[in-house]
């Protein structure tokens, strides 16, 4: 009868979350502009508009829930993740989204198993499973960014040699540039028009997308905006220099290609060889998760795997 109830109050709170999210969803104000919906203040730092100023009135249960959560420390890692990953989620709603990606799936195992012995494992993998996606949306779209930087400049070196400013070359990119650079050019452009200055505007960008390449963009521009000199040639100069590096950090990819797809391989074999005997004879597998010292080695067994893992991709994850 207990072991029953479990499985009914993990589905019952995972459910639950999942209606609070649905309902801010529906209620909430929605887009990453109107969702974010924030200003530069005078010291250049970005705060987030009152409820007040939409005319929409956001679900009152994820509001609440953002103002607690926002005392704490890590809520503004989280808010700024997802902004980075351009994801339209309050911190309330990705809090839930964890919840609701944690017990749904230990629900399930607990029905299909019928223990608890392997709820720890797949309560952990459900909490963090969100984090890692978030991560990983948040590199590729950097990525992203970094490949397209070169277009982006050439793009503003063409406005500059036409006659127009810095700013006006930098609102010419979003009409021209594709996603995700047009995206972040007009958030750049939007806090240039409230008042921020270029070099603040810019900071704020390099901030979001963690490019080295566009770190080295914006101190070239703060050095040239106290010393001077011609910005046409300094920015070919950038562009080229940051296409060869983009050159490079292909061909790297392309030699260490195999020894990261053999990463993947090594490291997902285990997981769905111990799935299948886990399905042909759930009886055998199961032996490893009695009471007892057995219990160290499933424990071991995947401490192993993800350290092995992490070696393998931290030797092919080469510095340029």
């Amino acid at each position: 009868m207990t072991l029953a109830l479990i499985p009914a109050f993990l589905i019952g709170s995972a459910v639950l979350a999942v209606l609070v999210w649905v309902g801010s969803l529906f209620n909430g104000r929605r887009g990453i502009d109107s969702r974010l919906n924030v200003f530069v203040s005078s010291t250049g730092s970005m705060v987030e508009l009152p409820d007040h100023v939409s005319d929409d009135q956001p679900n009152q249960l994820t509001e609440r829930l953002n103002e607690r959560l926002g005392r704490l420390g890590s809520s503004e890692n989280i808010r700024r993740n997802l902004a980075r990953a351009d994801v339209p989620l309050t911190v309330a709603e990705y809090m839930l989204v964890k919840v609701a990606a944690t017990l749904l799936p230990s629900a399930l195992v607990v029905l299909l198993t019928r223990s608890v012995v392997a709820l720890p494992f797949v309560a952990l993998i459900g909490f963090f499973a969100p984090t890692l996606w978030l991560r990983q949306r948040q590199r590729r779209r950097s990525k992203l960014f970094a490949d397209q930087l070169p277009g982006m400049l050439n793009t503003i070196i063409g406005s500059l040699r036409g006659g127009f400013s810095l700013s006006q070359a930098l609102s010419n990119v979003p009409r021209e540039a594709p996603e995700p650079t047009a995206l972040e050019m007009r958030r750049v452009v939007q806090e240039i028009q409230l008042g921020l200055s270029i070099d603040k505007a810019l900071t704020n960008l390099a901030q979001r997308m963690e490019s080295e390449d566009l770190e080295l963009l914006v101190a070239v521009l703060k050095i040239h905006g106290r010393v001077g000199g011609n910005l046409t040639v300094v920015l070919e100069n950038i562009s080229t220099t940051i296409m060869e590096r983009t050159r490079l950090r292909r061909e790297i990819n392309v030699i260490t290609s195999q020894q990261r797809y053999a990463s993947y391989v090594l490291g997902l074999l285990p997981v769905i060889l111990a799935l299948l005997l886990l399905t042909i004879n759930p009886n055998y597998m199961m032996r490893l998760f009695a009471p007892g010292w057995t219990l160290c080695i499933p424990a071991f067994a995947v401490i192993m795997n993800v350290l092995g893992f992490a070696a393998i991709q931290k030797i092919v994850d080469i510095k340029i």
